[in-house]
């Protein structure tokens, strides 16, 4: 019988749709469903299938509370299901449980470096990820900055890219280049060494770190992260050893046409201007960006 009102599950789905800043149209998109389907969920005049809570807990990242709330309401799930295997259930092997993001500029060099906590969420052992380089000297002027790159582009003996993992502190990993291009790199980065191997197993987590310097005339006024992987955390640090006014950040997602204004905490200590910011549980496909 097709319940009369909104169910436990059905509120709470809605709840954390909301909370993700999510309004149905988009909630669909990500979850590859009709938005019609996400409002008789959300009323109570469709009981959601496994197929469905899965993917809904995949997306919105509960903590297994959805999951829990299916069990309660009798929906098509015979077991109780924890995140992990809602993730992996999915396809999803792997989540970063923390990623910062640091950037320090001088008026010679820029240093990038990315520190992401992986977790293991799978079932299989993860054995290597991927890394980008994505320079932009004039992101108002994307012709400009092509015809720039093309005439000087980023070179690995520039870039000095190096990767590692804190199962094996020091030890610079291997890496594979997918895309080399005049101002965008992607990189393998594989989790060996010397011929030793690094996996993180399923259950769990490794720090890996990458860095790299490209110089400062080829770096445009801004940092961006792009959200590729589902992430509890983003954190940005930002040095400044250069002169840096009126800095601004925003954030660009699924749920907004236009870029919502995001503030940062800025602090001055000897004529240096440090940036910080932190946020929870970014939704995938988001863009952070700082400008200066």
């Amino acid at each position: 019988m097709t319940p009369a009102g909104p169910t436990d599950f059905g509120v709470l789905f809605r709840l954390w749709r909301l909370r993700r800043g999510l309004n149905q149209r988009q909630l669909a998109a990500l979850m590859s469903y009709d938005s019609s389907y996400i409002s008789h969920i959300e009323c109570g005049r469709h009981v959601p299938t496994q197929a469905v809570v899965l993917r809904a807990e995949a997306v919105l990242r509960t903590g297994g509370a959805i999951v829990e709330a299916a069990v309660a309401d009798g929906a098509a799930l015979r077991e109780r299901v924890s995140p992990a295997k809602a993730l992996s259930i999915l396809g999803v092997g792997a989540v970063v449980d923390q990623e910062i993001a640091s950037l320090h500029l001088s008026r010679e060099w820029v240093h990038c470096s990315v520190a992401r906590t992986i977790r293991n969420v799978g079932t299989e052992p993860i054995n290597r990820y991927t890394a980008y380089v994505d320079v932009d000297r004039d992101p108002v002027n994307a012709s400009a900055s092509a015809a720039y790159y093309s005439s000087d582009p980023i070179t690995w003996d520039e870039l000095r890219f190096h990767a590692e993992i804190d199962t094996a502190p020091g030890e610079p990993l291997d890496f594979q280049v997918v895309h080399d291009r005049d101002a965008y790199k992607q990189i393998a980065v594989r989790f060996e060494t010397g011929g030793a191997r690094f996996p993180i197993y399923p259950g769990r987590s490794a720090v890996v770190t990458h860095s790299y310097r490209v110089r400062a005339q080829k770096w445009g006024p801004y940092f961006r992260r792009d959200i590729r992987t589902p992430t509890e955390e983003l954190r940005v640090i930002i040095r400044f050893d250069i002169e840096a006014n009126r800095v601004r950040g925003s954030v660009t997602s699924l749920n907004s046409e236009e870029p919502e204004e995001i503030v940062p905490a800025l602090a001055r200590r000897a004529g240096n201007l440090t940036l910080r910011w932190a946020g929870s549980a970014p939704s995938l496909q988001s863009v952070y960006e700082f400008r200066w």
